[in-house]
């Protein structure tokens, strides 16, 4: 789960420090008041795309520390990032000039790192994610997601890429001897250029940490030896109160048994400042930069800017990029064989691309029943009584694509005597809302994520529905954490925490204010939802009552 959020200048957000709880979180406030900065600021931690806006007008730089509990981790996450502790320490820093840097447990990592990681932490729900629904190609990766066939769709996209190969040498033997050339003099000046650089995928992330020590060596030395004498100065005045302070109550253990701890933590001290000053001074002697490292630092990131401009956004799509050019290469230069041969290995690799994909077909078609019926059981408490809801397997032979031959579409009806549809043409606004969290809920229980998290899941619904949708997130929320930002007084109520947005205004500047409610403050707070004023009347705080009663039961 989510323990803790720290923000600092990360848009409107001046600092903030968050404690979350197990269970169901929900974000409220007025409209604009910030909440949804929250969401995006866990976003940014988990390496989504950021610009140097997202920093604080004057701010030097926008960080956000997000600390999850270890407990139920992936094995390779635990194994990646060890640590001494119960927890995964997660901080992201970018400055005014869109630079960035990422760490994990204290580690600098590509930010491409915090991505995967969060794959696997949190699940986001946006405000405007549910018109990802009317896309059919989205439903594919859902009903895989859910049936597990990660692993199935990969054989199919290495199938479909070796067909696009084989195809690619066919187009190349029919290319004119000077095409050929020219082509193998442009794909080898960029192999060799990658090549030459000797890439290495952290190499980044561990230049831009060396920097700022190399930049500072002769600062840190000079403060490394100070403390270091500090520590050693015979006449110290610290130093000479604590060695007469450990005399003292080295006596007096004598005197008074009970304080021999005491003692023995003076004595810890002692040594531990001694510990500290032998660090200090091995330190401060290996401190020493190289004047020229500075430079060779620099225009190693420079050259590594100019080869992502040229060849991808990260390290690894440049050693990427390289290993496809190579391939080219083989292509044209093994070109010579006859067309037949590879018109022949073409055939073979289409053979096996449809074979493979029929068992696909199958398997999806097995798991789009079991999905419709959990996805019903899950819709129907949800205001959808004569719901009907189904995922539509088409299988189309002679289609070659990364994901196989099939269509994947999810058809819906919520009125009685009204045929599926696909669910682009029928759903409201409101039924789309309740539709996406119905599907979430089906593919957190597939893929156990830990964390979910819910920005406007009741958009387009009313306090009868609401209430549905709270009692909803809250049971999704006994068995993992949910975070939910809501204008609904009927779903915050079923809340285990509740946290209040405020943004204030000045002459020159914008903040916002974030505090976790207390049992009054909760019902001060709903009944501000519930009639739209900042001080309720008596019947508003009584009705406000009334709900977050009938919430808790």
């Amino acid at each position: 789960m989510l323990k803790s959020l720290h923000i600092k200048n990360f848009a409107i957000i001046d600092e903030v420090k968050l404690d979350f709880s197990s269970g169901l979180n929900v974000m409220t406030g007025e409209t604009g008041a910030g909440k949804s900065i929250l969401i995006e600021a866990l976003g940014f931690a988990l390496g989504e795309r950021a610009t140097a806006d997202h920093v604080m007008e004057g701010a030097a730089s926008a960080e956000v520390a997000a600390v999850f509990d270890s407990a139920g981790l992936p094995p390779d996450i635990c194994a990646e990032f060890p640590s001494a502790g119960k927890v995964l320490d997660i901080r992201r820093v970018i400055d005014a000039g869109g630079k960035g840097k990422a760490y994990v447990n204290s580690k600098p990592v590509p930010v491409s790192v915090l991505g995967r990681i969060g794959e696997s932490l949190v699940d986001f729900h946006g405000q405007h994610e549910h018109q990802t629904l009317l896309k059919a190609s989205k439903h594919m990766v859902l009903l895989d997601r859910f049936a597990g066939l990660e692993e199935q769709v990969s054989g199919i996209a290495a199938l479909y890429a070796e067909r696009q190969s084989l195809i690619s040498k066919i187009e190349s033997s029919l290319l004119s001897a000077a095409e050929k050339e020219r082509l193998l003099d442009m794909y080898r000046f960029q192999f060799k250029e990658i090549m030459e650089a000797g890439l290495k995928p952290e190499e980044e992330g561990e230049l831009e940490s060396r920097l700022p020590v190399v930049r500072n060596s002769s600062k840190i030395k000079t403060l490394a030896y100070e403390a270091a004498g500090l520590l050693r100065e015979t006449d110290n005045s610290v130093s000479i109160n604590l060695l007469k302070a450990q005399k003292n109550i080295t006596e007096l253990c004598d005197l008074v048994p009970e304080l021999a701890q005491a003692c023995e933590l003076l004595e810890q001290a002692r040594i531990n400042s001694e510990e500290v000053a032998d660090r200090m001074s091995f330190y401060a002697g290996s401190a020493e930069a190289d004047p020229g490292e500075i430079d060779a630092i620099l225009g190693r990131l420079d050259k590594i800017a100019l080869l992502k401009k040229k060849y991808g956004p990260e390290i690894k799509d440049i050693l990427a990029r390289a290993d496809s050019l190579k391939a080219k290469i083989e292509d044209l230069v093994n070109s010579d064989q006859t067309g037949q041969a590879l018109r022949e290995q073409l055939d073979s690799a289409e053979k096996k691309f449809m074979v493979l994909s029929a068992k696909l077909h199958d398997k999806r078609s097995a798991s789009a029943k079991k999905m419709s019926s959990e996805v019903l059981k899950e819709l129907k408490p949800l205001g959808f009584p004569e719901i009907k809801f189904s995922v539509s397997v088409e299988h189309e032979d002679g289609k070659f694509s990364e994901t196989g031959s099939d269509t994947v579409e999810f058809l819906f009806s919520s009125n009685p005597g009204q045929p599926l549809k696909p669910l682009r043409n029928i759903a409201s606004g409101g039924e789309m809302s309740r539709v996406m969290l119905g599907l979430k809920t089906v593919l957190s229980c597939a893929d156990k994520i830990p964390v979910l998290v819910f920005d406007e899941v009741d958009a387009g619904i009313g306090g009868v529905v609401g209430r549905l949708v709270g009692r909803k997130l809250s049971d999704i929320a006994s068995k993992r954490q949910v975070l939910c930002v809501t204008h609904l007084a009927q779903v915050a109520g079923f809340a285990v925490a509740h946290l209040r947005v405020s943004k204030f205004k000045s002459e020159s500047s914008v903040s916002v204010k974030i505090e976790k409610l207390t049992d009054e403050q909760r019902v001060e707070e709903t009944a501000r939802m519930l009639g739209g004023r900042h001080k309720s009347s008596e019947t508003g705080i009584k009705h406000a009552r009334e709900l977050l009663s009938e919430c808790r039961v």
